[in-house]
């Protein structure tokens, strides 16, 4: 883990040049970042609907070199980004409304 500390005497060019530095270290999705798996359970709470229930992981090696898996009772998708390819199988031409663009910003911002 690194850091990177601001100081308030740093002029505006400085101090830009070090926010961006610090956001390059934050993101776990940069190039150069760790490789990552990550696995969460999603779900509507208000009307408590299973079929707005779903399982999202993630294995991130490079930002064009990851696999995403999503998993609910209404849909399921699988998305490979392998350097040049792209491959992506879905259960349904319906993905789960609002997850859509959640799911969507997880992984494909580097295709």
């Amino acid at each position: 883990m690194s850091s990177v500390s601001l100081r308030t005497s740093t002029d505006c060019d400085d101090f830009g040049e070090l926010l961006t530095k610090a956001a390059q270290k934050s993101s776990l999705t940069a190039p150069g970042s760790r490789t990552f798996h990550l696995k969460l359970e999603a779900a509507e709470t208000r009307q408590n609907d299973p079929q707005y229930k779903a399982e999202i992981e993630l294995w991130w090696a490079a930002p064009d070199k990851w696999h995403r898996e999503v998993r609910s009772p209404a849909f399921s998708q699988t998305a490979v980004q392998d350097g040049q390819h792209y491959y992506e199988s879905s259960s349904s031409d319906t993905f789960l409304g609002g997850f859509r663009s959640s799911f969507r910003n997880l992984s494909t911002r580097s295709r």
